[in-house]
């Protein structure tokens, strides 16, 4: 399939760097739904997971309750005691900093090249008039070791690149982990593995830039997606099709993208890229006037809330109650109600070292200060979704997002494991078998994607990330700079979150929510961009091996709990994923068994 073309709009981050007054018209996003700022007596907060309380003490029963609860309520959650260690994290957050201080000319070494989807840049844009967002990426497939790409990963600065292999190892061992538990809260077979989806978005602000680093897991191409079988009985029908990998990632590139378009291979792209101007470099020039493709109309505004307005804050898991004391089994259910009802979390006490999560902060910094050429080296190439560069863009009139994507090595190790033990976690809470969870995403695809807002002298018209839930299993993000931007949509409002020192906010995707035959609820979420200071954060996504399927988890199926969703092969996911232009959740729709369907695509 043919991938977007690239229009040019240069780098947002050097555009911010010049004296603006007005939003290029380009970046202008209408409509947008209002995010919500309340006092510190009443503001609402994304929960807080515990990763030691869900995998050890007595107390893991409960928190890996508790999480069920967490990815159903929310889909999305911060993570905390979490086992990478704070040594590794500070040291991916000051490498990714530092990669965003080089000059442009070294950060387009690495640029989105024509027609790929992997490299430094910014969003792919299909038409003339097609909004983008306030960013600039750097994106690429780290996992499976032999999808990645050679003059991206393997090419970056060396502190960079040893700072992100160990933060890919721990986060990809963390995903499985918490694959697993979410498997155990389904009451999930344990090899079947699901949860819930969190549609998300990015703002920009008009003072400080933003810099995200995440995670992406993803099942295996050859995997089929669709409500776990061990999930699906006469009560508990599938919810959604079952449809191949492949097939859901090409379905799901061929919508209007939102950022999770990167999480999978070039292979899958359904229309050629067209190019913007980095939205970095666009924003260091003198505009008073943003470009029109990055104007968003129709954004839903922010709300304001007096003391007397209060809505629940993102849920905050420990993984150290999770898995680890008295009150483990309170934990895991309290982890099973939130992945039920909001569908993400920050997980703290999570196990990644704080150095390594420093180190992978302070490189990400420095690729995005590099200067637009080097970055370049490693830009997204003419049908690839791998590299650095903004979002792919369908049309000529979408609009951008103003951000760059990026990605790190030793940082993986380290959020796999944790992402690994979630997993099982929430495979216990799920009362589904294990083994379904593990052999969905054991040697399952992982990438990682960095992403930069710089500032934004018209924040409110434009958008960092759009409103989406994540097409993939299990997304883990660090925010690399304390920038805020990220915001869940709860009960009709968009809710900042808080974020936690050392924490991780994790979200589940679409495919977790198949798994789970629906039980796990998805929730939107987005990020806003301000006018004064950047933001960076990092994402690991974690997706199903290709040669698996997408379905509900046959341990969790039954005649009381029939299929809600298909069931596809991870490759055809995949597929139908890039074929389709999307807004919000409309992929995971399509999957959904209609009255009289049948369940097998």
């Amino acid at each position: 399939m043919a991938y977007s073309k690239p229009i040019s709009h240069g780098s947002v981050q050097e555009l911010a760097k010049e004296p603006m007054f007005v939003v290029p018209q380009r970046f202008v996003q209408e409509n947008q739904e209002p995010s919500i700022t309340l006092d510190a007596t009443s503001l609402p907060a994304i929960p807080v997971v515990d990763m030691k309380q869900l995998t050890m003490g007595e107390a893991k029963d409960t928190e890996l309750e508790r999480l069920h609860s967490i990815c159903k309520e929310w889909g999305i959650f911060q993570l905390v005691n979490h086992g990478v260690s704070s040594l590794l994290l500070e040291k991916v957050k000051y490498q990714i900093e530092e990669f965003y201080k080089l000059p442009l000319e070294k950060k387009m070494r690495y640029k989105l090249r024509p027609g790929d989807v992997e490299g430094y840049g910014q969003t792919i844009v299909h038409s003339a008039d097609q909004k983008v967002d306030w960013a600039d990426r750097f994106f690429m497939i780290v996992n499976p070791v032999q999808r990645r790409k050679p003059y991206l990963l393997p090419k970056l600065p060396s502190s960079l690149r040893e700072a992100m292999e160990s933060y890919i190892s721990e986060v990809q061992k963390l995903a499985m982990a918490l694959l697993g538990l979410m498997a155990q809260a389904l009451k999930m077979d344990k090899g079947e593995m699901e949860e819930i989806s969190v549609e998300h978005r990015a703002t920009v602000n008009s003072a400080r830039e933003r810099i995200s680093t995440s995670m992406f897991f993803n099942p295996k191409f050859h995997a089929e997606i669709g409500p776990a079988t061990s999930l699906i009985n006469a009560k508990n029908q599938p919810l959604f099709k079952r449809i191949g990998v492949e097939k859901y990632v090409q379905e799901y590139f061929s919508s209007k993208p939102s950022c999770f378009f990167v999480y999978f291979s070039r292979a899958m792209a359904s229309s050629e890229a067209i190019s913007h101007r980095n939205v970095q470099v666009l924003a260091k020039e003198p505009t008073f006037a943003l470009p029109q493709h990055h104007i968003q109309a129709n954004q839903e505004p922010t709300v304001v809330l007096d003391g007397t307005n209060s809505l629940p804050a993102v849920p905050v898991v420990d993984m150290r109650h999770l898995i680890m004391g008295e009150a483990k089994k309170f934990e895991l259910e309290r982890l099973h109600s939130i992945c039920k009802e909001w569908g993400v979390f920050q997980l703290v006490n999570h196990g990644v070292s704080s150095l390594l999560v420093e180190k992978v902060k302070s490189e990400i910094e420095a690729f995005f200060e590099l200067s637009l050429e080097e970055k370049m080296r490693y830009k997204l190439r003419p049908g690839d979704f791998e590299g650095y560069g903004q979002t792919p863009v369908h049309s000529a009139d979408e609009k951008v997002d103003w951000s760059d994507r990026e990605a790190m090595e030793s940082y993986i190790s380290e959020v796999q494991k944790l992402a690994m033990k979630l997993l099982g976690l929430m495979a216990q809470a799920l009362k589904m078998d294990k083994g379904e969870m593990e052999e969905m995403f054991e040697d399952g695809m992982q990438s990682i994607r960095m992403t930069y807002y710089p500032p934004c002298p018209q924040p409110e018209q434009v958008v960092g990330l759009r409103p989406h839930s994540d097409a993939t299993g299990l997304t883990i993000l660090l925010q690399v700079n304390g920038v805020e931007g990220l915001q869940v949509k709860r009960n009709g409002f968009w809710i900042p979150v808080k974020f936690l020192p050392d924490a991780f906010v994790v979200n589940v995707g679409d495919i977790l929510e198949i798994l789970s035959n629906g039980t796990y609820s998805s929730a939107e979420h987005r990020a806003t961009v301000n006018s004064t200071k950047e933001r960076i954060s990092t994402a690991m996504f974690f997706n199903p091996k290709f040669s698996a399927e997408i379905g509900p988890a046959t341990s969790l199926i039954s005649a009381a709990n029939p299929p809600l969703f298909k069931r596809i092969g991870v490759e055809k996911y995949v597929k139908d994923f890039f074929s389709r232009k999307l807004t919000g959740k409309s992929f995971l729709d399509s999957m959904r068994i209609e009255n009289g369907e049948a369940t097998n695509t």
